[in-house]
């Protein structure tokens, strides 16, 4: 595997997907390489994992700029570990995500009788999608969600104590509020 001493990226390309360098070199067993990004609490709960199973790991604060300028803390955090490690770190990171995707599903079925969406933007899905009349559209949204090969937390809307719900499946993307289950957006990505 290649290795980016620019990024810390272990890679099987000839180029670095995060700078596109050419120039890279040999991955070695020490080589701390990156993982991934999220926000505070994702990492406080991984790097908890990566203790339990001696995992070495680094965590280096990274976001935006203007929150370091005013003093506050940056909102996400990138992942580092050895390239000797990456295997396994990778795939606690696949089972977590998996677990958290299965959760997120069995709440939006559970509470699939709630789902609903703005008069203006359900006319414009419909149209978008072809759907027509309450049945099939919320029909379709839990079709999506059944089939979503993955839902994340998109992190805590600005009002309130709730979070945008990621469901990604096949050439379609639906964006639910975790308290609320509105559908704040449903896309094509195709």
């Amino acid at each position: 595997m290649n290795y980016c001493k620019n990024c810390y990226c272990a890679t099987d390309y000839e180029r670095c997907p995060m700078c596109g360098t050419k120039k890279l070199r040999e991955a070695q067993e020490d080589d701390f390489c990156f993982l991934l990004e999220k926000d505070v609490a994702y990492c406080g709960m991984l790097t908890s994992i990566f203790e339990e199973k001696n995992i070495r790991f680094s965590t280096v604060p990274y976001g935006s700029g203007v929150r370091s300028a005013f003093g506050m803390s940056l909102e996400n955090y990138r992942v580092y570990v050895p390239f000797a490690s990456l295997e396994a770190a990778e795939k606690i990171v696949d089972e977590r995500e998996n677990f958290e995707t299965e959760t997120f599903r069995s709440s939006l079925m559970e509470n699939s009788n709630l789902l609903n969406v703005s008069p203006k933007l359900k006319k414009k899905l419909e149209k978008k999608f072809g759907l027509s009349g309450d049945e099939e559209f919320f029909d379709y949204c839990r079709k999506v969600v059944e089939s979503a090969r993955k839902i994340v937390d998109g992190g805590k809307i600005s009002y309130g104590d709730a979070h945008y719900l990621f469901c990604y499946a096949s050439g379609v993307a639906l964006t639910v509020n975790s308290k609320t289950y509105e559908i704040l957006s449903l896309r094509s990505t195709k």
